[in-house]
């Protein structure tokens, strides 16, 4: 009975297992009385086999039959779907025969859909180095990838689905349509799109943050780099350029109206919100008016912002990887978003120059709500947006304050970027669930498979 396997499995927080007998399945009796023998709650323990193929060994999910050895592959997989099951190749370190099958399949470029669902990448069984060959395959010629482990090595390598599975044949059909992914949970793991193991700070189990399905994101310091200045210079150069469309004010003056109207909206804003945020766009468009002696139009007030913006940035730029990381992010499925303490009038256009929109399902900026983070209604209107629980969804940002203790208090789960621009302190000696320790963006690809 695999029973030490399925409560190894419990402990490092799967949801499920497949036992996997050669030319056997499991019946629905033999599970329940298993699970009743180990109480196991509401763990989900499916059916598979194994079965030797004249190519190599097969996972078959999802079928009702149960399949003898000998079968070529494309038998099998005929037989297999027809009764709505996959079928995955599992390839092993010691039949040479197998590994180079596998390899001669992806390396014709077949594509393992022609012949299989999946192939396991990861497996207890495999070498590290054919398990890094195969990762680096599926970088070159992209194909369902899955991970699993023996019942000898159990809970070492696993696949994360993102959808609820109740059954066989709803395994075998998010495998089929290739919504899977595979995770090393200890021991092993390699990435060759780069990044350090050693520079991840975990204070919250790998198993816990694989379950996740949303990820939230900072924007100013976790994956854009910026250096602005408001000083007098700034006021004084937009003050030059009011003056070129005539309106007559001085540097000083306008800089002393924009900052007294700030302030101003920042007090009344304090009655109903802890963290208020003030929207710049509205406090230049009343400047302008004020100056002018008429009403400036709302776009008018844009075109001034940006003109603004552009005399106050000194340095505007993606942090290495950013861009690479997005697109595989949700490429892996994760429904992703922004919440950034930001205004809309200079950080949409900045957003679409950075060419970020496309990686995004939504983009929350604090001047459009009325608040900042940490303010949880903030995080509240990304929880609605993202459409999942907190407990569902990780907060990804480099200031330990606005970022990391809002989003945990909301409930998320948290990874904190080191890049030692934002807040480094924060009450009650906030402790982030994952630390990147030197801010280097690939490592998200190791925490979220």
């Amino acid at each position: 009975m695999p029973t030490e396997a399925i409560l190894k499995a419990i402990a490092e927080g799967l949801d499920a297992v497949v036992l996997v007998e050669k030319n056997r399945l499991w019946t629905s009796e033999e599970i329940s009385e298993l699970k009743d023998k180990i109480n196991v709650g509401n763990f989900l323990i499916l059916s598979g086999q194994l079965v030797r193929c004249e190519e190599g060994n097969v996972l078959v999910i999802g079928a009702d039959s149960v399949f003898e050895d000998g079968l070529s592959a494309f038998t099998l997989k005929h037989k297999v779907a027809s009764e709505g099951g996959c079928c995955i190749f599992v390839p092993d370190s010691s039949d040479e025969k197998s590994i180079e099958s596998a390899f001669e399949y992806i390396n014709r470029k077949l594509s393992a859909f022609d012949i299989f669902d999946g192939i396991e990448i990861y497996h207890s069984e495999m070498s590290k180095s054919d398990m890094r060959n195969f990762l680096e395959l599926r970088r070159k010629v992209q194909f369902c990838a899955l991970g699993g482990s023996s019942s000898t090595i159990p809970a070492l390598h696993c696949s994360k689905f993102f959808a609820n599975i109740k059954n066989e044949k709803e395994l075998a059909s998010e495998i089929i349509k290739g919504k899977v992914y595979p995770c090393p949970l200890n021991g092993f793991s390699v990435d060759p799109r780069g990044g350090s193991l050693s520079k991840i700070l975990w204070n919250t189990p790998k198993s816990e943050m694989i379950k996740l399905k949303g990820l939230v994101f900072d924007l100013y310091g976790t994956l854009v780099s910026l250096t602005s200045t408001e000083t007098y210079t700034e006021f004084h150069k937009l003050a030059m350029w009011l003056s070129n469309e005539n309106i007559q004010v001085s540097g000083e003056s306008l800089m002393n109206y924009y900052r007294e109207k700030c302030s101003e909206f920042y007090a009344n804003a304090l009655k109903t919100v802890k963290f208020p945020e003030v929207d710049i766009l509205q406090v230049l468009k009343d400047a302008i008016t004020f100056f002018s002696g008429k009403p400036c139009s709302n776009e008018f007030a844009r075109k001034a912002a940006l003109i603004f913006r552009t005399f106050s940035i000194k340095s505007i730029n993606l942090y290495p990887h950013t861009r690479s990381v997005l697109r595989e992010l949700k490429r892996r499925g994760y429904i992703m978003g922004i919440i950034s303490n930001a205004q809309a009038g200079f950080t949409v256009p900045e957003i679409e120059d950075l060419k970020l929109w496309q990686f995004f399902d939504f983009i929350i900026l604090s001047s459009d709500v009325g608040c900042s983070k940490p303010e949880d209604k903030i995080y509240g209107i990304a929880s609605r947006q993202l459409e999942l629980p907190p407990s569902k969804t990780a907060f990804i940002g480099d200031d330990l304050y606005g970022d990391i203790f809002g989003a945990q208090k909301h409930g998320y789960k948290t990874v904190f970027v080191k890049t030692n621009v934002g807040n480094l302190e924060s009450p009650g000696n906030v402790i982030p669930d994952v630390t990147l320790v030197d801010g280097d963006l690939r490592n998200l690809l190791r925490i979220f498979p």
